[in-house]
């Protein structure tokens, strides 16, 4: 069985869905660009599938075994391929094409990017980028001018960054789509990210986050003033969380107001303003008019700065209960960053009442998964696609600042303490899941 192998760009010309999907077999071409057959067992009908290569290629490609991941990882994207293949010659329907599959697929990002002759399209979902098939170059730059049309980018710029944003509807929903355009050696990179602003909210309990540490984000967030921070790097669910947590409070005679670059979601209940980085509408300046709206909850979407900081706990210390993200990899380093940004340890300990890390991880499969010496394996199967995952579980991190947490804070022995006391990290946290098959460990 080969290792690194991708499907060839012409499979679906060649085979078709159908054939790929009766002989369970692919086209592939490992990294030394050597095409070959990939079947995923020995069957009698390698002749049939050789008489249709030898049309394409002398010699015959040779053939390899397939491992199920990796043939049924491929085969999911079978029809979007031929649908790509078929709607090429139309850029505007071949545009609207990428759009809905990335929606129907629950894709968070589209990755489009030119590699020597050819481009690949990628998805990225549950936090995996998919590679979706490969396309001429040409197709490539059509594509991209497409989109940088829509999102109103210069289109003559080519040495240069650019970021830009267009709506598109589907199925009666307004979905946003940022864009990302780089210049790159063989040319140019694009990024889409897909914002959902009418998908349905979802609650805490939904998350799956350990009773444990809810019961302890439950407690903190009926505070009437203090400020909560979430923490994680990029792509770890904080938006999520933080919007999960607003919903406990829907039906409440509070006040919310939300600070978002951009606005990701809309909430029926809630006051949103989107930051908007190149009209000087930073995010300080929104928190400084906001302070003046009679807010009783305030989120803001990222710290990025000494002066955005100060405000928010300066709100916090005025009867306001704040809600905030920082990129920090776990509890104690958000502390650390805290007071490289600037802030003294005083302020931070009069309002700060939690911080919450996290990070997403493979959910495993509960229709495939067996327990083998003591450890949950999740095999694959059709319902995960033979992948041994559906989606991604938050696994967290909670430090409530209590007076002895705030102690060992001014002694600094912080560690120590929280050493003493057995405190569940976030590593520990994920193990206990792992270990409890929730799920799987990179």
């Amino acid at each position: 069985m080969m290792q690194n192998l991708r499907v060839y760009k012409d499979n679906i010309k060649i085979f078709g869905k159908e054939i790929c999907q009766k002989f369970k077999s692919l086209i592939v071409i490992d990294d030394m660009q050597n095409i070959h057959l990939g079947i995923l067992e020995e069957t009698k009908d390698i002749a049939f599938l050789q008489d249709i290569l030898r049309a394409y290629f002398n010699p015959l490609p040779s053939c390899v075994i397939l491992s199920e991941k990796f043939f049924y990882h491929h085969l999911r994207f079978l029809d979007i391929q031929e649908k790509i293949y078929k709607s090429q010659s139309d850029i505007k329907e071949f545009f609207a094409l990428i759009l809905k599959e990335a929606i129907l697929m629950d894709a968070s990002d589209i990755h489009l990017e030119n590699f020597n002759e050819n481009a690949w399209i990628r998805f990225r979902i549950d936090g995996e980028l998919c590679e979706v098939c490969e396309i001429e170059r040409e197709v490539f730059e059509a594509l991209c001018l497409k989109i940088k049309l829509e999102s109103k980018l210069d289109i003559t710029e080519i040495k240069q960054s650019q970021d830009g944003r267009f709506n598109f509807f589907y199925n009666a929903l307004q979905y946003d789509f940022r864009i990302s355009c780089v210049p790159t050696y063989n040319g140019q990179s694009l990024v889409l990210r897909i914002l959902h602003k009418q998908k349905q909210q979802i609650n805490l309990h939904s998350l799956g986050i350990s009773k444990n540490h809810l019961d302890l984000i439950l407690d903190q967030i009926t505070k009437k003033h203090g400020i909560i921070l979430l923490t994680g790097p990029t792509g770890s669910g904080k938006s999520t969380t933080l919007y999960a947590i607003l919903e406990n409070f829907k039906s409440s005679k509070k006040k919310i107001i939300t600070l978002e670059d951009p606005v990701e979601y809309k909430i029926p209940y809630a006051t949103q303003i989107q930051v908007v980085a190149e009209s000087n509408f930073s995010f300080s300046q929104a928190l400084s008019a906001v302070l003046r709206q009679d807010p009783d909850i305030i989120m803001v979407g990222e710290i990025r700065d000494l002066k955005t900081l100060e405000l928010a706990f300066r709100a916090s210390l005025t009867g306001h209960l704040v809600f905030a993200t920082l990129h920090t990899n776990d509890t104690k380093s958000a502390l650390d960053r805290l007071v490289d940004m600037g802030m003294s340890k005083h302020n931070i300990l009069s309002s700060l009442l939690m911080i919450v890390s996290q990070r997403l991880f493979k959910k495993a499969c509960k229709n495939c998964q067996k327990k083998m010496e003591e450890k949950y394996i999740s095999i694959g199967c059709e319902v995960c696609n033979f992948q041994g995952f559906v989606g991604r579980e938050v696994a967290t991190e909670v430090l409530v600042l209590s007076k002895e947490v705030k102690r060992a804070i001014k002694e600094d022995n912080l560690e120590e303490y929280l050493d003493l006391i057995g405190f569940e990290t976030l590593d520990k946290n994920a193990s206990k899941k792992y270990d409890e098959g929730k799920i799987l460990l990179d």
